[in-house]
This record gives structure tokens, C-alpha cells and sequence, in this order.
């Protein structure tokens, strides 16, 4: 049986911005029909209460109602149409709100159109077989929050088990079939620090660990727990500690020295 297309409208003010994506870009080949353009959040409104429609994508910055404005009252009014925004702005706030009314996935301009085909396959293939207007699970509110959880979680189960390895962000975003921004907004949103701030956390632990329970040189500990670096480790080390490596293996045996003089 022959999936029915989903029907897809271009927000963006500038209208060459709408016919360039609308015309040149591969749609059929990921069973879209766009089937309409609007140049601000109010127009796409009107056309999507006139027109329904599957998927939005959207800029941000627009007259009347911006991109925000428009996905909260989908968020609200039209809970099953699912948003991707490309905006100039990598802004957090503006992605954080976002976020909160569920959009899929978030673009910073100029858009990588490989990194969009491949996104926009994924958003197709999620739908294909629970069909367009899918309920199956509960709101797509709570969809988008258990997604973000997941996502969370899945790349904090990769960094327990890579950590000794260079780890970055577009890497774990390949990993994770999302764009490293969409990534990054979704890691803050649920932890509350970014990515980096949390690796480098967790590799501390590490060290710390092996600083108190080996006799590793400070140089080989720093490669055990993924800095290729030795003087980014002590740094980033004295930045989450508030002391170097070594000195925090001077207090270890000086503390433990006390505890064994007072026995």
C-alpha cells in the first residue's frame, strides 16, 4: 500500500527564501508534498486553519507573528503538526522555547541541506508507519519530552562508555540521527549545562578516582580518562576542583597520613 504524502508549508519573510527550499529541494524523494508558502507567522496560520498540513518549517524572526508565536498556538490548537525551525539566531532562549512546544529540530542558517534531507527522512520515517494524525502514545507534548529524555540519556550511556575517547559534539549528534545545535539546546534544556561542561565533569570524576586509588603518573591518568592534552587536563582539573591533579593527590596522602597518626 502506497503511504499517503505528508503535506508540508515554507514559512520565512523572504519570499526567494521560500521559493529556493519549495523548488530545489529533493521533496518527492522524501514523500513530502509542500503545498504551500506563507511570509509570517499569521499568514501560516490562516493557510494552515484553511489548509491542513503535516509538517511546518519555519524561521523565527518574522513580522507580526514570529516563528515562537506560530508554534505555540500549533503547540496548543494543532498538537500533530510537527515543526522544524531554521533560524540565524543560535540563541539558547529562543531554542529553549522552542523546544518546550515540541518542534523537532532546530537549524541555524546557512542550513546544511544534507543535514536537513537527512533529519527530514527521519521525521517520515517516525510518522510512516503510525500514520499522519498518530495518537498512539499520548500528546505529542509528552512525545517531545520523553524523546528529549531519551536523547539525554542515550548520550549520557555513550560518554560512560567512551569517555576515554575524543568525543565531540557533532560526532555524538551523527550518533543520535540529530543536527549538534538541536543536540546541544536538548542537553541544556534537560540538564541544565552543556555538553562539554558535563564530559569534562564526568572525566574529572574519573581522574579523581584513579588519582586516589593508583600509583598512574598525573600525564598517564589524563590519557586514561580522554585528554590527549596534559596541560588542557590540569586545566580543565583545577577549573572543576579548585586545585591541580597533583596537589589533590598531596591532600589524599597527607589526609590519609593524619588519619593514620591519630589511630
Amino acid at each position: 500500500m502506497k503511504m499517503m504524502k505528508i503535506k508540508g508549508l515554507i514559512v520565512d519573510d523572504e519570499p526567494v527564501i521560500c521559493k529556493g527550499l519549495r523548488y530545489t529541494f529533493p521533496w518527492d524523494q522524501l514523500n513530502i508534498e509542500v503545498i504551500g508558502e506563507a511570509h509570517d507567522g499569521a499568514e501560516a496560520l490562516d493557510f494552515i486553519r484553511d489548509h491542513p498540513v503535516d509538517l511546518v518549517i519555519t524561521d523565527i524572526v518574522m513580522p507580526r507573528l514570529d516563528g515562537l508565536g506560530l508554534v505555540k498556538i500549533l503547540h496548543e490548537e494543532m498538537p500533530s503538526v510537527q515543526v522544524v525551525m531554521i533560524s540565524g539566531y543560535e540563541e539558547f532562549a529562543y531554542a529553549r522555547q522552542a523546544i518546550r512546544y515540541g518542534v523537532k529540530d532546530y537549524f541555524t542558517k546557512p542550513v546544511d541541506l544534507d543535514e536537513l534531507f537527512e533529519r527530514l527522512k527521519e521525521i517520515v520515517k517516525e510518522r510512516g508507519t503510525q500514520g499522519i494524525r498518530d495518537s498512539e502514545n499520548g500528546s505529542d507534548a509528552v512525545r517531545s519530552v520523553s524523546r528529549s529524555r531519551w536523547l539525554v540519556e542515550k548520550a549520557k550511556r555513550y560518554v560512560t562508555e567512551h569517555y576515554h575517547e575524543e568525543i565531540k559534539v557533532r560526532d555524538l549528534a551523527e550518533f543520535l540521527q540529530i543536527t549538534p545545535n538541536y543536540f546541544s539546546l536538548v542537553f541544556k534544556q534537560e540538564t541544565g549545562k552543556g555538553f562539554n561542561e558535563f564530559l569534562n565533569e564526568f572525566r574529572i570524576e574519573k581522574a579523581k578516582r584513579l588519582l586516589r586509588d593508583s600509583t598512574l603518573r598525573v600525564f598517564e591518568i589524563a590519557e586514561k580518562v580522554g585528554y590527549r592534552e596534559y596541560k588542557y587536563f590540569v586545566q580543565v582539573f583545577k577549573k572543576v576542583t579548585g586545585v591541580t591533579p597533583t596537589d589533590f593527590r598531596n591532600l589524599i596522602y597527607a589526609n590519609e597520613l593524619r588519619r593514620k597518626e591519630q589511630k
